[in-house]
C-alpha cells in the first residue's frame, strides 16, 4: 500500500514537470521575395525623362505578370506550409492621370498572394506599419 501511495504522489509531483518539458512543434518560417516587377536601375538611367522612366517600369511590370508569378509562389508556400512568411518587395503599384489627380491602386502583390493562398495568412502590422 505504501508503494502505491508513493507512486501516486510521485506521479502527481512529476506530471507538471513532464508537461512543462513537453516538446512543442517548432514555428516554421519561410522567406519570399515577390520582386517588384521591373529593373529600377534601368529606369533611373532614363531620368530626367520621367515619362520614359515611368513607362519603362510599367511595361516591365506588365511583362513580369504577377498574376502568373503568384500561382508559383502560392504552390511553393503550400508545399512548405510555413507558420510565418517574411515577404520582401511587397509592392503596391499606383497610377495617376496627372500630378494632381487621385492615385488608383492597380496591383497589391501581398493582397493578391494572400488571396491566391485562400486567405490562410494575414499581414502582421504594428502601429499601422506593415
Amino acid at each position: 500500500m505504501k508503494k502505491v501511495i508513493l507512486t501516486l504522489i510521485f506521479g502527481v509531483l512529476i506530471a507538471p514537470i513532464n508537461s512543462a518539458l513537453a516538446v512543442e512543434k517548432p514555428i516554421t518560417v519561410m522567406s519570399r521575395n515577390l520582386y517588384l516587377g521591373a529593373d529600377v536601375g534601368v529606369a533611373l538611367k532614363k531620368i530626367p525623362n520621367m515619362p520614359a522612366a515611368a513607362q519603362y517600369m510599367w511595361d516591365q511590370v506588365q511583362k513580369t505578370d504577377f498574376s502568373e508569378r503568384k500561382k508559383i509562389l502560392a504552390e511553393q508556400i503550400r508545399a512548405e506550409s510555413p507558420d510565418v512568411i517574411g515577404i520582401q518587395e511587397a509592392t503596391i503599384w499606383y497610377c495617376k492621370a496627372h500630378f494632381w489627380s487621385k492615385k488608383t491602386e492597380v496591383f497589391n502583390f501581398t493582397e493578391e498572394l494572400i488571396a491566391e493562398l485562400g486567405g490562410t495568412y494575414v499581414v502582421a502590422s504594428k502601429n499601422g506599419i506593415q
